[in-house]
């Protein structure tokens, strides 16, 4: 018979030592005590323990035979409670042997059901490879028995109570669990615990489209391939025979929507994935045209798209390699050359394009320069075209003004006077790809002999003289000539209708001077009337009056009228006298005035009209200064104070120095005075050198020095 016992089972045996009883009787007379506690059992499962409470047999030795079989399995010295636990199954009748004062009490348990140990083992199982969307577990090992029940729980607390070996669970991919799994056989039971990670079987693919207008290729982009897989595809909703594969192909000017439905093939569950709809446009359709296909450089060229199916377009301008994009609808090429223009329509919503390319040529603009060659600027002249036009051309035409069109080849005799304008026009493969290129030619009549140049004034300023005359119509430049007794000089040539002579330091007398023009072709006109310049000189001492000085004027020869003087005091040039000899004596003199004074003289023409002038001249003031030679600073009231005196003296600057060099007084107004000292104190008696430096009222500067000395 057998007993499932639970932990809280007492099994209470009691023996007694009455015949009727059937228990084993001990002789109390050997002194043998009796067992008072049975055996107790923890449990009947494996595992479990048999325990014995020693009780009142304190100080007893006794003996385990745990199987029955009358073989002592342990023996213990008296420690209180002995647990047990059977390593296998089975049927067990255990008992225990006292010994005590010699006397041995055997309590075989013989009148107590079998002990029946059962076999619950700790389950072991595996989890199986992914199959659809669960897990596969299975038990592997209970050897020699059924249980009761199997309980699977999860570590999220998860519990699926099943009889099956096999159980499937449902969960994420890439999700892990720890799974235990308990077996129950009456009040027995085992577990077991394993982690495994739940990877569903799941076939999702990706539709999309490498073009979504007609002509399109729909694809699935990532196929799972650890399943076969099988592939509907559906059109409106409708499924398409024959496109049993992962790609499919619209043909053109279709519509439609889209989806792909998969379906694994492994026997298990099916995972349909219905892709995202897709919708496939009507084809893009590129056109545009152009307003021209030949243009010049530098000439707009302007495209007209008329497109079908787009959304946007793309204009690339380049050469054969179309090495330039310019998003824009007009474009001039800057150099001459074969282009291709591509027109791209596209359709952003569906990724979809189309191209059309245009081929344009774009001609050069020939660069049109010549030259006009001729021997001068006066007719008659001939002339000749040098062409220097460069770049490649398919027509050249010379158009003249007032002739007709002339040859590279040929000369032309212009007999005229007057202005020629040449215009040169070139082409290169368009009429409108062409430039001019225009010259012009002044030819003039030649100057005659009697034209004449007429100097209009002549000046002096700060001891040079200022020429100016007046031209005529068709003088280029002017040749300005000393006039002297062998004849005409030339000196220089100019543009300017003036011109400045510098007389060198040391000539003692001035020459005239005569202008003449000249024209483009060389001829020159008469000499003009000769212009003098006069050289001014003065002299002047304080006991007589100014006389002024100058060098003959001998240009004109006998038609010399005589000579004006002129005064400027501040207010202009006034004339206050005439002379016929080259010198003249201010008889009106005023000393302050004359002194601030400038004076020139004019030669006067017989005809009153020809010009001259002089030099400017102004008096030096002469100056009376007194530097005394010796003082006596010794406070006599007599000679204490060394001053400069005199009379016209301007501005002074007094120095004195003493025999070592040392300067001892310095000051600067117009009545210095020195009162012998010499930083503070008395200056030592003895020879000093006073330097004085004077600059008059007219501006001149003079400079003194003196040895004078110092009595004490």
């Amino acid at each position: 018979m057998k007993t499932n016992l639970p932990i809280s089972l007492a099994l209470l045996m009691v023996f007694a030592l009455v015949s009727t009883s059937g228990f084993a009787q001990v002789d109390k007379k050997q002194g043998c005590a009796m067992l008072e506690r049975p055996l107790t059992a923890m449990g009947s499962c494996l595992g479990d323990s048999v325990w014995f409470d020693a009780g009142s047999f304190r100080g007893a030795t006794y003996s385990w035979d745990f199987d029955g079989d009358g073989n002592m399995d342990l023996q213990h010295a008296d420690r209180g409670q002995v647990k047990h636990k059977y390593a296998s199954s089975g049927i067990y009748t255990p008992y225990v042997l006292i010994f005590n004062d010699s006397c041995t009490v055997g309590n075989r348990n013989d009148l107590m059901d079998k002990l029946d140990i059962a076999p619950v083992a700790t389950p072991a199982f595996k989890i199986e490879d992914m199959v659809c969307e669960q897990v596969h577990a299975r038990q592997i090992a209970l050897p020699g028995q059924k249980v009761d029940s199997l309980v699977w729980k999860l570590s999220d607390g998860t519990v699926y109570r099943d009889k099956s070996l096999i159980h499937r669970f449902s969960s994420d991919m890439g999700t892990q669990f720890e799974i235990t799994l308990l077996a129950y056989l009456g009040a027995c039971v085992a577990a077991s615990t394993k982690t495994v990670a739940f990877q569903p079987v799941e076939a999702k693919p990706n539709v999309y489209a490498s073009s979504a207008c007609a002509p399109a290729r729909v694809t699935l982009s990532q196929p799972i391939d650890t399943h076969l897989l099988s592939y509907t595809w559906y059109l409106d909703g409708l499924p398409v025979s024959g496109a049993a594969s992962h790609v499919m192909d619209f043909s053109a000017g279709t519509t439609h929507d889209v989806a792909l439905v998969v379906k694994g093939q492994d026997g298990c569950m099916d995972s349909t994935y219905m892709g995202q709809a897709i919708q496939v446009a009507a084809p893009v359709v590129a056109q545009a045209r152009a307003s021209d296909t030949a243009v010049c450089v530098g000439q707009p060229i302007e495209l007209m798209p008329t497109h079908t199916g787009h959304t946007g377009q793309a204009i690339y301008w380049g050469d054969g390699a179309l090495d330039t994009v310019l998003n824009t609808r007009s474009h001039a090429f800057s150099k001459p050359g074969l282009y291709q223009v591509k027109v791209l329509a596209t359709n952003s919503i569906f990724n979809c394009a189309d191209t059309q390319v245009l081929q344009v040529k774009a001609f050069g603009i020939p660069q049109a320069e010549f030259s006009i060659k001729t021997e001068g600027a006066c007719v008659p002249q001939m002339v000749e075209m040098d062409n220097r036009s460069k770049g490649k051309f398919t027509s050249m035409v010379l158009i003249m003004d007032q002739y007709d069109t002339l040859s590279f080849d040929d000369a032309l005799l212009l007999r005229d006077p007057g202005t020629y304008e040449f215009r040169l026009s070139l082409a290169n493969g368009l009429p409108t790809c062409k430039s001019e290129y225009v010259a012009t030619l002044d030819l003039v009549s030649p100057l005659s002999a009697e034209q004449q140049v007429t100097i209009s004034q002549i000046s002096s300023q700060n001891g040079a003289f200022h020429l100016q005359w007046k031209g005529v119509d068709k003088m280029t430049t002017y040749e300005i000539n000393l006039v002297q007794a062998e004849g005409f000089t030339p000196l220089a040539v100019v543009e300017d209708t003036q011109y400045q002579w510098v007389p060198l330091p040391g000539l003692d007398s001035f020459p005239a001077f005569s202008v003449r023009g000249m024209d483009a072709c060389g001829a020159f006109s008469n000499y003009s009337h000769p212009a003098g310049a006069i050289a001014l000189s003065g002299h002047y001492q304080t006991d007589s009056l100014p006389t002024l000085s100058w060098t003959p004027f001998t240009a004109w020869g006998e038609s010399l009228a005589y000579y004006e003087i002129q005064k400027d005091l501040g207010d202009g040039w006034i004339p206050v006298g005439i002379s016929g000899q080259p010198h003249y004596i201010d008889r009106d003199f005023n000393k302050q005035e004359t002194m601030e004074a400038r004076y020139r003289v004019v030669a006067i023409h017989v005809n009153g009209t020809w010009n001259s002038a002089s030099t400017e001249y102004s008096f030096d003031y002469v100056s009376d200064i007194f530097i005394p030679t010796a003082f006596s600073p010794n406070y006599d009231n007599v000679n204490d104070i060394y001053e400069i005196v005199g009379t016209g003296m301007g501005k002074l600057q007094v120095q004195i120095f003493n025999r070592w060099g040392q300067k001892v007084y310095d000051n600067e107004g117009e009545k210095p005075q020195w009162d012998g000292k010499f930083q503070g104190n008395l200056a030592e008696a003895g020879t000093y050198i006073c330097v004085v430096d004077m600059e008059s009222p007219n501006g001149r500067s003079f400079n003194y020095q003196k040895a004078i000395t110092l009595i004490r």
